[in-house]
């Protein structure tokens, strides 16, 4: 419970890569409807981990009193 807010930031950032990788690799792995989409996803998914970031003090005081 207490590594929560870390996991959460951990996989977004994951995920905002594999968007990346897609979309310089040709969009070969996660289907697009259009030009660019995979780079917008990864955009997301990295402002995703930027806001998860700014809120990691409070998760973490939430966690830790869930833990204790």
């Amino acid at each position: 419970i207490a590594h929560m807010p870390d996991a959460g930031k951990l996989l977004t950032v994951e995920t905002g890569l594999r968007f990346l990788t897609d979309y310089l690799d040709g969009d070969q792995y996660f289907r697009t409807s259009r030009d660019g989409q995979n780079l917008d996803r990864c955009r997301t998914q990295f402002a995703l981990a930027d806001s998860i970031d700014s809120h990691m003090d409070s998760m973490r005081k939430i966690t830790g009193k869930l833990v204790r």
